[in-house]
């Protein structure tokens, strides 16, 4: 029979193992936001006993006891004396109940924690499903609004717990083409039922301020200021930011990445103007996939003819760069890609994940279903999760914010389809004729506009910018002063005087003064009536001149004087100021910056 001393000692071991075990599970539940939970010390009549083999039912109850408290753990003195064992074991037994129901209604008359909002919503996003082309909440009860499925797919794809695979309504028609708004504001949408407004997009990107990430922050070069985000910090907190200016390939065909040492640094130091300290240097890329007939082969670091697809080795739209750098900067983090509505995150993306796999040999990165890419502002409404590194850890694609000084935040769909904005860009010459719009460099020498003076000369670019030069040196005309338009194709530019153009738009029609056909007077009568965004006075004399950058039109009017033209008047060292007026949609912002080096 073992001695007294024996049994005690193995008794206590075995009566720490549930403790230790508890508070380990305690600590995992505290961690993971589960409610805090408290141990309750035994009374002071209550010790640890000695558990022998005759008292294994004692040891039963006690620790059934403890797994009902959860809470608390309590032993029970038994004695070796066989004739008070089953007293002492009821005894026992009514304690621990007791004991523990009462430890159990004091935790939870205590317990106020609450799990965080990031996991209430991974949780809804698991319960009920989401889209995985814009991140939406999935719904089955109204077509006309966002994240609609049909109620058999949706149930036939929660039968199989596939509720990750739906792609909503929406998501499908973006994708052929169509040009759907879901967003309050977009095109002068009122609030209707399904929509989403931009402070709700913009309140899915706070728990990134709390996450230990690297932000990815997309710009468009054709909207640098435009689209920057100056207050960034207030979405991201302190988190590295990588920067990547996207659509290099539609500025032209003789642009080229790795002889534009020049963008490269001014770039930098409008980043250092804006106080934004970056992670690396920035990282240039193509808006379209490589190898494709419109796309630029000369964005990335190394070139090959155009019209040829990459192969190993070369890096035709500079995203081998983007991901390499990437992956350097994460450091086992999790990445965001975030930016302004309609930069180019979502093509971003889908161009990430297909390098990882098939250029990086990462095949955790997928395939498919991946986000919806459209040139409709606001495509994305939730933040979507990829599994995309060997780590286990995500990038994530955005919601865009919005930003209302955007020509493109005031243009419904087919608005912007018709004037087909993101796509290639084309540099206007003035003068231009005043019949169409179509005439560039080629008639600068023209002798009907050799003599014609800069001053009180206005554009009107396709009825959403008009530019009027209220004042210009008498010896320059508009051949010694390069004003140069650089926009989609599809803007057209006309040129007069500073008189009749008010007097057309006093006239209170918004029509074309040169074009009465019928689209474009539709066109123009679709878009409410232009204001005076600013004034601006140009010096001409370092022959450096100024950019007037649209916000969200994807252009800028350049304004600079010819350096050796032959009718160049003044003389060395005069002064000379040219003062312009440019018109704008209600609300958009006209940034005035250096002339950007392409």
């Amino acid at each position: 029979m073992p001695s007294t001393t024996t049994t005690f000692f193995f008794s206590f071991a075995r009566s720490l193992l549930p403790l230790s075990y508890s508070r380990r599970r305690l600590r995992r539940e505290a961690s993971m936001g589960s409610p805090s939970l408290s141990f309750v010390s035994s009374e002071k009549n209550t010790s640890y006993a000695s558990f022998s083999s005759s008292s294994s039912s004692s040891s039963g109850a006690a620790t059934r006891g403890r797994r009902k408290s959860r809470f608390r753990v309590t032993t029970t003195a038994v004695t070796n004396t066989n004739n008070n064992n089953n007293n002492d074991r009821e005894e026992g037994e009514e304690e621990e109940e007791e004991e523990g129901e009462e430890a159990t209604t004091i935790t939870k008359t205590t317990t106020t924690t609450t799990p965080s909002p990031f996991i209430i919503k991974k949780i809804e996003r698991k319960q009920r499903g989401a889209c995985y082309g814009c991140g939406v909440k999935i719904q089955t009860v109204s077509p006309s609004a966002v994240g609609f499925v049909s109620e058999l797919d949706y149930e036939t794809k929660k039968k199989n717990k596939q509720l990750d695979l739906l792609l909503c309504l929406r998501c499908s028609n973006l994708s052929n083409g169509q040009m759907i708004n879901a967003v309050v504001g977009q095109g002068g949408q009122k609030i209707e039922t399904g929509l989403i407004t931009p402070e709700e997009l913009r309140e899915t990107l706070k728990d990134i301020r709390g996450k230990k990430a690297l932000v990815v922050k997309i710009v468009d070069l054709t909207d640098f200021h435009g689209s920057f985000l100056p207050k960034i910090r207030d979405l991201v907190g302190s988190n590295p930011i990588l920067l990547v200016v996207t659509k290099c390939d539609v500025i032209g065909k003789g642009f080229a990445m790795e002889n534009n040492e020049s963008l490269i640094e001014y770039v930098i130091e409008e980043c250092a103007k804006k106080k934004l300290t970056l992670a690396g240097d920035p990282i240039f890329v193509a808006a379209r996939k490589p190898g494709s007939s419109r796309s630029n082969s000369s964005v990335g670091n190394d070139t090959t003819a155009p019209g040829t697809r990459g192969i190993r080795g070369e890096d035709l739209n500079g995203m081998r760069a983007a991901v390499l750098t990437t992956i350097r900067e994460r450091r086992g983090r999790d990445v965001y890609v975030v930016g302004s509505a309609n930069v180019g995150k979502s093509t971003f993306v889908r161009e990430f994940t297909k390098v990882l796999r098939t250029e990086m040999g990462n095949y955790f990165a997928p395939s498919k279903r991946l986000p919806t890419a459209s040139s409709m502002p606001g495509t994305t409404l939730g933040v979507i999760p990829i599994k995309a590194f060997e780590d286990k850890k995500s990038l994530y694609d955005t919601p865009g914010v919005f930003l209302h000084h955007r020509v493109n935040s005031l243009l419904n769909g087919e608005q912007m389809k018709s004037l087909k904005l993101g796509g290639d860009l084309k540099v206007y010459r003035a003068p231009v004729s005043q019949q169409d719009g179509s005439s560039s460099t080629s008639n600068v020498n023209s002798s009907n506009n050799n003599s014609e003076k800069l001053k009180n000369v206005s554009f009107d670019w396709n009825g959403l910018v008009r530019l009027d030069i209220l004042d210009a040196p008498e010896t320059d005309d508009l051949n010694t002063v390069n004003v140069s338009f650089y926009g989609p194709k599809k803007m057209r530019i006309f040129k007069s005087t500073i008189d009749d153009m008010q007097k057309h738009a006093d006239g209170g029609e918004k029509t074309c003064l040169f074009d009465e056909s019928a689209p474009t007077r539709e066109f123009y009568q679709s878009l409410p009536s232009l204001r005076v965004s600013r004034e601006v006075e140009i010096s001409l004399d370092d022959y450096k001149g100024k950019d007037l950058s649209i916000s969200g039109l994807g252009g800028w009017i350049r304004v600079v004087r010819e350096r050796n033209h032959t009718k160049y008047t003044n003389s060395p060292g005069a002064k000379g100021s040219i003062t312009v007026r440019v018109w704008s949609l209600p609300g958009v912002e006209v940034f005035v910056r250096d002339v950007m080096p392409i």
